[in-house]
């Protein structure tokens, strides 16, 4: 068993956006294919603790940070690794370096839930590999506990879930949030920041035909805020800088 999962691929015409470089989306989306390969070979897959402790993995927060994103035909190196474990959480590590200067980093949090109880599980209550050599290094990102209020006047629309956006635990998925947050902004406007680093934050789960209400808040020439919330519950958050 390897502590640390890579695959080699092409960026490719679903990974890019307006501009032929990923969007911080589907980064996200490599980087959670990644975990779930990777776990899958660690005997923590979703059947594999389903079975094992009747528990599965929810991704709490993850933050990205790129110098500068993999372009269209790029030749890139995609890498997630495992790093410390604590009581209740989990720490996982990405990276992706393309062969003509593309480059991602990524530093994620997450924890176990009974399926049952949807309470969360201690980390000696499952079936993991602890005799895994897990990696010290990080990537060198740390999150960012600040916290933004929003008001009506930073509204900017309702997104109703639709089966495309449910995963397999039938709530929906991390990534459709990411694409929540970035479609509330125009083309002009987004390009206006050439945002490099993305942090979402995972706050409560949403299902089909959810109604999510959108909201975005400009702190500054360099920071934007994005929440989504449901019913006056706060659903996800992300905050989209360029520092």
């Amino acid at each position: 068993m390897n502590n640390t999962y890579s695959i080699k691929k092409q960026v490719d015409s679903s990974m890019i956006d307006y501009n032929n470089v990923m969007r911080f989306d589907n980064a996200l989306l490599e980087f959670q294919n990644l975990a779930i390969f990777h776990s899958q070979e660690m005997g923590v897959g979703f059947e594999d603790l389903k079975k094992s402790s009747n528990a599965f993995w929810v991704l709490t927060k993850v933050k990205l940070y790129t110098p500068k994103m993999p372009c269209l035909t790029e030749n890139t190196t995609f890498t997630t690794y495992p790093t410390d474990i604590s009581p209740l959480r989990f720490n996982r590590e990405f990276t992706a370096l393309g062969e003509n200067g593309g480059k991602i980093l990524g530093h994620s949090e997450w924890c176990v839930l009974d399926f049952d109880t949807k309470q969360l599980r201690r980390s000696n209550s499952i079936k993991y590999p602890t005799e895994l050599v897990h990696r010290t290094d990080n990537v060198g990102l740390t999150f960012d506990n600040t916290r933004y209020d929003v008001s009506s006047e930073d509204f900017a629309y309702t997104y109703t879930i639709k089966l495309t956006d449910i995963d397999c635990n039938r709530h929906t998925n991390n990534v459709a949030y990411a694409r929540m947050a970035l479609n509330a902004f125009n083309l002009d406007e987004y390009d206006s920041y050439n945002f490099n680093t993305f942090e979402i934050r995972f706050i409560a789960q949403s299902y089909f035909a959810s109604e999510i209400e959108i909201y975005k808040k400009v702190v500054d020439e360099n920071t934007v805020f994005v929440l989504g919330k449901s019913q006056d519950k706060n659903i996800f958050s992300v905050i989209l800088s360029n520092n």
